[in-house]
């Protein structure tokens, strides 16, 4: 999910089609003001036209090179129809939306456009606030904030703050890019300017990478190094499992062309040792992340939540779990549920033991799950609420890490 924030001076690009249909972006800024709309009218040709109807074509190009990426056919100017414009357009177009609804049916040609404007750089307060727009997405598992100023600078602490609280309503991680200050290894390893995102669910790296950029002639620059990094995280995830750390030889960035700062191995080690991750090339590896750590890695603070994966496998299990187990509202909070949970749950972390989520060789070493009349009291009942315990042994470290829910039951009354 992409959330796009601009500045309150940021204008929509809009379209006139005459004949009072006026079109406008769906979103403000620069973005639509190449789009050329084209209006066509059916069957004309064959003298069967209808009108009221018309065709609405979105796209790109001059003349013979336009090309259509969007189109919506048979379109009606009568608020009555079914395929009245403003109300298919509000359905099924990501590009444009009606703002001035029509008279008659427009004539055909390519509408007349007035330029939007991306405006200044979102205020601090306006980047914070989108935040919880993600709370509406199905799933939201990494969020990245890259660079938004026109000069390229990095996000505030505070607009990384607002993001870490909804992450950790989502079960999501935060990916904090190198700050402009950390210009050098020792500011990097001392966290300078960020101290305050030292938590679980967030993951730093560094330095900043060098990349071919599409929307410039594909000429290469310097960008922020999260994007590249999630799309690593997804790929690890879908390919080897949420439990495999991304980094090593197999973490390579794909389509960084370099560094922006070539580390040695005490960089390295300075950096992981304090909860940063160090990108770094490696042979015919390329880039690639040498390190996997939450920002509470550092080893003198001795973290359950020391290693991305451990922790990003405890929020799957966590998520995995909440939705599984909502059939439990209802049911009433006594020995039957329990045991159905312990069976459910059971279940769904033997998949794991199989595909290799936990350490041990067999069921007793790699977890296990409480779920009865001692984890859950006659008072946590009458408040309508069943406690679970699930215990799992992450592949690195090898240590058991505890895990305890609260699920709602027994709520047929409410």
């Amino acid at each position: 999910m992409i959330v796009r924030v601009v500045h309150d001076d940021a204008t929509s690009a809009s379209f006139d089609l005459g004949d009072g249909l006026t079109l406008a972006a769906t979103s403000r800024g620069a973005w639509a003001n190449d789009l050329v709309v084209r209006v066509e009218h059916p069957n004309a040709d064959l003298g069967l036209d209808d009108p009221l109807m018309f065709h609405l074509l979105v796209g790109r190009g001059i003349g013979v090179d336009f090309v259509a990426f969007e189109e919506h056919r048979q379109l009606s100017v009568d608020p009555d129809s079914a395929r009245y414009v403003r109300r298919v357009l509000r359905a099924r177009s990501r590009s444009v939306e009606v703002s001035t609804d029509p008279v008659v049916r427009p004539g055909v040609g390519d509408a007349m456009r007035t330029d939007g404007a991306d405006g200044d750089a979102p205020s601090e307060g306006e980047m914070e606030a989108a935040f919880d727009r993600l709370r509406f997405a199905d799933t939201v598992n990494l969020i990245c904030v890259p660079p938004y100023a026109a000069d390229g600078g990095s996000p505030a602490p505070s607009v990384y703050a607002a993001a870490l609280v909804v992450a950790l309503d989502l079960r999501a991680m935060v990916l904090v890019d190198p700050p402009d200050a950390w210009g050098d290894v020792a500011t990097a390893a001392l966290m300078t300017g960020i101290t305050s995102l030292q938590s679980a669910n967030v993951v730093m790296t560094y330095p900043a990478v060098r990349a071919f950029d599409p929307v410039r002639d594909g000429l290469e620059r310097t960008f922020a190094p999260s994007p590249f990094f999630a799309g690593l995280v997804s790929r690890t995830d879908a390919t080897r499992g949420v439990w495999v750390s991304p980094a090593g030889l197999d973490g390579q960035l794909r389509g960084v062309t370099e560094l922006e700062q070539p580390l040695t191995e005490a960089e390295i080690g300075q950096l992981n040792q304090r909860g940063v991750n160090a990108l770094v090339r490696r042979g015919v590896a390329g880039p690639v992340v040498w390190g996997s750590r939450t920002s509470l890695g550092a080893d003198t603070r001795g973290s359950e939540w020391k290693y991305v994966a451990v922790r990003r496998l405890a929020l799957y299990i966590e998520e995995s779990l909440r939705r599984g187990l909502q059939w439990a509202v209802f049911e009433p909070n006594d020995g039957p549920l329990h045991a159905q949970i312990r069976g459910a749950v059971g279940d769904f972390m033997q998949q794991l033991f199989r595909q290799g989520a936990f350490a041990g060789s067999q069921v007793r070493e790699a977890y296990d799950v409480k779920c009865d009349l001692e984890t859950t009291t006659p008072e946590d009942a009458a408040r309508g609420v069943v406690n679970i315990i699930v215990r799992f042994a992450p592949l690195k470290p090898a240590e058991f890490v505890v895990l305890t829910f609260q699920q709602m039951a027994g709520q047929a009354g409410s």
